[in-house]
């Protein structure tokens, strides 16, 4: 049974839960949503400046990693098509972030993987996530919130991975060194460019199809339950 590591931190989503379904490009669930809160805008005006806004804050971000949290994107994108209201803009974030936590579900065997992992080593988790009480949100519903004893959502932290400052936050918090944690997660960008940057080893959740990029993962794995032949984890 492996002893190499003492913590193992994990990325949330498309890693500890998935997503039902392809995701829907269109936003249509946000349309009776700005129809109470703003009648007199048009939807489609809206999610162009949606759309465009997002588009500028995802590439600000290659910068600095800084993260921008869901309110205040709504917030843009409602100033530039026209409306100052900080109302409305909560109203539609937390619209949308409704749908996102309804999209999630957690596969079978996770909730018992984590169990049995948190017996052998300190588990934490670090996300991505623009909103942090959605992320620990989606944790609660699906019953694992209790197998990490760390916790960090780039929201809060205010970076994004691949930024080594999430992921060296997590690791004091457990009171590990990077040599003896592994990140777990499903996106090479974020995931393994960040973690190796922290001096962690890294487990990519990779399709077959995937290319073999740099820097290269520690593992390279299919599914969550690899883990325990990797990790050590027994039935």
């Amino acid at each position: 049974m492996s002893r190499r590591y003492r913590a193992v931190v994990f990325d949330l989503f498309g890693t500890v839960v998935q997503f039902r379904g392809q995701p829907d490009r269109t936003v249509e669930w946000l349309r009776a949503p700005l129809a109470a809160v703003q009648p007199g805008l048009a939807f489609d005006a809206f999610r162009a400046a949606l759309r465009d806004v997002s588009t500028a804050i995802s590439a600000a971000r290659a910068a600095d990693h800084r993260e921008v949290p869901s309110g205040e994107r709504f917030a843009r994108a409602l100033a530039l098509a026209g409306v100052a209201d900080a109302g409305a803009a909560e109203v539609l974030s937390l619209a949308h972030m409704a749908h996102i936590a309804e999209r999630t579900l957690l596969p079978s065997d996770h909730d018992t993987l984590l169990h049995q992992l948190g017996g052998l080593y300190r588990l934490g988790l670090v996300s991505n996530f623009d909103h942090a009480p959605t992320a620990r949100d989606v944790l609660l519903r699906h019953g694992v919130a209790r197998h990490f004893e760390v916790t960090l959502i780039s929201d809060s932290f205010g970076r994004r991975k691949p930024h080594p400052a999430i992921f060296a936050a997590a690791l004091q918090q457990l009171d590990v060194p990077p040599s003896q944690a592994i990140y777990v997660g499903d996106t090479h960008a974020d995931d393994v460019v960040g973690a190796r940057g922290a001096g962690m080893d890294v487990a990519w959740i990779a399709n077959p199809h995937d290319a073999d990029l740099e820097p290269r993962p520690t593992h390279r794995i299919r599914q969550l339950a690899d883990l325990r032949t990797l990790l050590g984890a027994v039935d």
